[in-house]
């Protein structure tokens, strides 16, 4: 009975042991993600490619205007003729 207790509790440490070494390692991921999340922030570049993008879509949704709006002068400047009944 003895040793199966035994190796019942050996099995249990080397559990034990494993899931601290599994729990370090993503703790210890965790925190270089966090590292790098804090250094692209400081540097500007999270900020920098949000006003990127902000910037596209501005230019992106004046040229669909202007073209709208150019379109609507070409509509106006056409001539047209009413059929006579």
């Amino acid at each position: 009975m003895s040793d199966k207790t035994a190796t019942a509790e050996a099995l249990s440490r080397q559990t034990e042991q494993e899931q601290l070494a599994k729990a370090r390692q993503a703790a210890s991921e965790t925190e270089q993600r966090q590292q790098e999340v804090l250094q692209r922030q400081e540097a500007g570049e999270w900020q920098a490619e949000q006003r990127a993008k902000a910037q596209a879509e501005f230019n992106q949704r004046e040229t669909r205007e202007q073209k709208y709006l150019r379109e609507a002068a070409e509509a106006a400047a056409k001539t047209r003729k009413i059929p006579q009944p």
